[in-house]
Order: structure tokens, then C-alpha cells, then sequence
């Protein structure tokens, strides 16, 4: 947001750059082209709902190493885009007086592995852009959307650190996350932050025309080869190679990427919670996203999953998805009624749908949950009404329970990660330290520790080490 002395105008901003946050992408380097698609779906997404419901556009802003500029990414995209703005504001005879940049806070294990723009700016202090010997202040203001505040509260301090559970059955006690919980209760889900704006006569929407245009699938993937370092045009065989290599009906794996828009995920959302089009269905869960959507099965216009026949886990996936059918789910089925979602774990496609939404931002923990709990006040507020069908009643309940689920699994587990970084830093250097990447949305934790020969022994240089791999494990 910037503001002058009676105005505030609002610019939604998106940065792609090649030095702090693309080189971090999760996935960026053995998924480029995917996760290319998947940015630019995303990218797209964000700049129709932003126009459709506040009449604002999006701005992506692109940089790249041959920029030359003596600030390094975001801080040098920040400044360049403010400049566009002063060029903008000065054609109305207007000044800019304060900029500020508005920015999530990941949690501490996304912010170190870099790759959302708040790990780059939290300790920029008194950011000045020159204006032709104007000088303009930059603010650096962080939000967050975490499901409550009141575990991070006990992170924060240094008395409480260590009071905080080391497993997800006591989290669950110590928060009171089974029970029913009041609108004021601190451990019930925080209702979404506002930005807050200064006092002024005038709140709009500011538009750069140059930097309003979403980059193409090709430019992102570009970007993201730069950024790692990888010949584009010389390797383009092996990005190629890469693409839909990952889980099955994930986006890295087979399903489309037009899936990735955010009235699709809702829609999804509320098929799988049993309140879809029709109100309150009586199908719930995968059984009712596959009858609804018919995105897993061939055989109809509306499939949306392409699978990979080179792929075991794909092979093995769609081995369980038809029953043990020997015919490909891609090539035989003729209905959406051929996938047996009984051989399924319950939920397991909706989250398998959701891995990449919740990375890249289109839906957040907070809205599921939130999701699932107007569901739940609209299927039982009057419970008397359903105990006739008390099977069916249960069955809606577990659906809207695993959505849930899905929110709080993920939140304990950033938690959990924040006490570990916390508490790392107050160890010396030969102890045994973590550090974290996301696998298809998962986050993953590995621990590293430096090998040391006794002081008064001659270091072996023959010396055998024996690495331990554990495939995902956290």
C-alpha cells in the first residue's frame, strides 16, 4: 500500500526473481515445467478474483541475474516497482509518502528454506528509495494466517518454548483442539487479519500498466531454469522427462492444472464436505468428489488426470483406484462409477488435490477449516433432525473431520518445526541440527551433524561414512 498526505492506493504485487525466492521453489529443480504450470494457473487465478471482486489488478514484477542493480531480488524488484509508481502518481500531480509492503509470515521452517519474500525482507530497516532527492520510506509489514495464536505465543516466549508438546496427541490436549470451542475461546481458529490503513479521505487501487501482464508458462519456466542454474534450451529433453513424475492426482502428478483456480478448489471443498451444488448431498467425502467431478476416470470429457505409464506409484495408485482392474485408468474406463474409492484411505484424493493449493498459496489452513466448520453449524446445528439416519449422520462427520484434519496436521506440523530452529540456535556446533524442505507440500525434516576424529587421534583419511536415507521422512 502507499499512501500520500489524503490517499492510500493498493497494489497487489507478485515478484519472480532469480536470486532469493526462485532458487528456493520447492520442487523447482525436479519439476520445473509442472511447477511452471502450476504458478502461472495460479498466477491467473489471483489476477481474476482480485478484478472480479475488488476491482483491483494484479502486478507481477519479473527480474532476472542480468539486472544489474547493486541490491540483490526482492529489495531491487521493490524499489523498481515503487519507481514505476512515483511515474504513475506523478502524471495525477500526486507524491508518494510512505510505501508499505504487506508481506506473509510462512512460519520459521518455509521462511528458511527461502522461498516466500518475507525470510528476504524481515530484517530490511529503514528501507530509503531516492526519488529524484526525494526520499520515500519503505515499511516492512508481516501478517500471517495461522490457524490460532495462542501456540505461537508459547514459541515466542522463552519461558514457555520448551512447554510446548513434542507430539500431536498432547498438542491436540494442551490446545484443546477436540473440544467445541466459543467464538472468543484463544484456542478456537483466529479469524483472518485486516490490513490497517492509515486515516485517510481515499482508499483505491493503484495500476502499473507495464508490469500488469501475467508471464507465460514458458517465461516462468525460463525464470526458474535461470534460477537454478539449468540450460533451458540444451537440457529441454530432460525437463520434459520431469514432467508428471510425481504422486499420482497430485498437480506434479498428472491432474490438470486448470484444477488449480480458486472457485474450482472450493467447489471441491464443499462437494467433498457433502455440501455441493445441491445442498447438503447425501454423498460426502472422495466417493462424492468422484461422482460430482469425474476427474479420476477416463472415458468422459470432465477427466482431468493423465497418468504417467512409466510411473510404479502411478501404476500401483491406479491398481488401487479401479479394484485391481488390469485396464488403464487412462485408456479403458468408461464412468466415473469405475474408481473404488473403498480401497482408498478416506480423504486421500482430496489431499492428494490440496498439496499443491496449499503451497502455492490459492487456499489457506485457516479456510478449510473455516469451511468445514459452516458445514458442520449447517448439517448439526439441530442434531434432533438427522437422528433418524444416525449411519449417515456419522459418515458427514468423519468427512468434515478429516478437512479439519488436513488444517491441523499441517499446522503442527510448522509448529513443531519452530521449536526446532528455536531451540537450535541455542546449541553449539557439533550438535546435531535440522533443517527442512517440502516434498509435494509435505514438509520434511532431515538432521545434520558434522563429523569429528577424537583431538589426540590422527584423523583416518580412509575414514568410512555411512549415510542413512529415509524417503520423506519428517
Amino acid at each position: 500500500s502507499a499512501s500520500s498526505s489524503s490517499t492510500v492506493q493498493l497494489l497487489p504485487l507478485f515478484i519472480l526473481e532469480t536470486k532469493d525466492t526462485l532458487p528456493n521453489m520447492p520442487m523447482g529443480t525436479t519439476h520445473t515445467i509442472d511447477n511452471a504450470f502450476i504458478l502461472h494457473q495460479s498466477l491467473v487465478s489471483l489476477q481474476n478474483k482480485l478484478k472480479s471482486n475488488y476491482n483491483l489488478d494484479l502486478h507481477v514484477c519479473n527480474s532476472t541475474d542480468n539486472d544489474n542493480d547493486r541490491d540483490d531480488g526482492i529489495v531491487s524488484c521493490l524499489k523498481k516497482v515503487i519507481h514505476s509508481a512515483v511515474l504513475v502518481k506523478d502524471g495525477e500531480s500526486k507524491t508518494l509518502d510512505e510505501v508499505i509492503v504487506h508481506t506473509c509470515d510462512l512460519g520459521d521452517a518455509d521462511n528458511e528454506i527461502g522461498y516466500g519474500p518475507y525470510q528476504h525482507l524481515k530484517n530490511v530497516q529503514d528501507l530509503i528509495v531516492d526519488n529524484d532527492g526525494d526520499d520515500i520510506q519503505v515499511k516492512i509489514q508481516s501478517w500471517d494466517c495461522f490457524l490460532r495464536e495462542e501456540p505461537w505465543k508459547t514459541l515466542s516466549n522463552e519461558s514457555t518454548l520448551q512447554q510446548f508438546p513434542d507430539n500431536f496427541a498432547e498438542y491436540e490436549e494442551q490446545y484443546g483442539l477436540k473440544k467445541k470451542h466459543d467464538d472468543g475461546d484463544i484456542n478456537a481458529v483466529t479469524k483472518p487479519q485486516t490490513v490497517e490503513l492509515k486515516q485517510c479521505k481515499d482508499i483505491q487501487g493503484l495500476t502499473i500498466p507495464s508490469l500488469s501482464a501475467v508471464p507465460s508458462m514458458s517465461e516462468i519456466s525460463d525464470m526458474i531454469c535461470a534460477a537454478n542454474g539449468i540450460d533451458a534450451i540444451h537440457e529441454a529433453k530432460k525437463l520434459e522427462t520431469q514432467t508428471n513424475t510425481g504422486l499420482y492426482a497430485t498437480h506434479w502428478g498428472g491432474l490438470d492444472k486448470s484444477t488449480m483456480n480458486e472457485d474450482t478448489i472450493l467447489n471441491a471443498i464443499n462437494i467433498f464436505l457433502g455440501n455441493g451444488d445441491e445442498n447438503l448431498t447425501k454423498l460426502d467425502g472422495d466417493e462424492a468428489l468422484v461422482d460430482a467431478l469425474k476427474w479420476w476416470s477416463k472415458g468422459n470429457s470432465k477427466c482431468k488426470l493423465t497418468r504417467n505409464p512409466k510411473s510404479l506409484e502411478h501404476a500401483s495408485m491406479n491398481w488401487i483406484m479401479t479394484g485391481g482392474s488390469d485396464g488403464d485408468i487412462g485408456l479403458s474406463l468408461r464412468s466415473s462409477n469405475d474408481v473404488k474409492t473403498k480401497s482408498l484411505i478416506e480423504g486421500e484424493l482430496l489431499m492428494r488435490y490440496l498439496a499443491a493449493p496449499l503451497v502455492f498459496g490459492n487456499i489457506s489452513p485457516r479456510c478449510l477449516v473455516q469451511k468445514a466448520e459452516e458445514v458442520s453449524l449447517k448439517k448439526f446445528g439441530l442434531a434432533d433432525v438427522f437422528a433418524p439416519n444416525l449411519p449417515s449422520v456419522i459418515k458427514k462427520r468423519n468427512a468434515i473431520k478429516f478437512v479439519k484434519s488436513i488444517a491441523e496436521n499441517r499446522e503442527w506440523h510448522t509448529l513443531f518445526a519452530a521449536k526446532n530452529l528455536r531451540n537450535q540456535k541455542k546449541l553449539d556446533s557439533n550438535s546435531l541440527s535440522y533443517e527442512y524442505f517440502r516434498w509435494h507440500g509435505f514438509l520434511c525434516r532431515y538432521g545434520i551433524r558434522k563429523l569429528q576424529s577424537e583431538s589426540n587421534q590422527q584423523k583416518d583419511e580412509k575414514e568410512g561414512i555411512v549415510l542413512l536415507h529415509g524417503f520423506g521422512a519428517s
